[in-house]
């Protein structure tokens, strides 16, 4: 589920993408703390896919992509 945080009066948006078997809701509060500080922009938490990820042994989670190993270098193998 993904998290919007706005109420329509907003000129700049950030959108926050969390990390590997995270969710939006685990940002949502330093956003929601953010808010009153930034009041001009927009917050958007989406969320990512469950899929299988390579780098977790193929268990699902939420991920943008599929990891084939951590940490990520400039030279590590891509599948997609």
């Amino acid at each position: 589920m993904n998290v919007h945080l706005g109420d329509g009066g907003e000129d700049a948006c950030v959108i926050w993408m969390h990390g590997l078997g995270d969710t939006p809701h685990g940002w949502a509060d330093m956003a929601r703390k953010l808010r009153p500080k930034l009041k001009n922009i927009k917050w958007v938490l989406p969320c990512a896919p469950e899929e299988p990820v390579t780098c977790n042994s193929g268990y699902s989670s939420t991920s943008w992509m599929d990891i084939i190993e951590i940490p990520i270098g400039v030279h590590s193998p891509d599948n997609g």
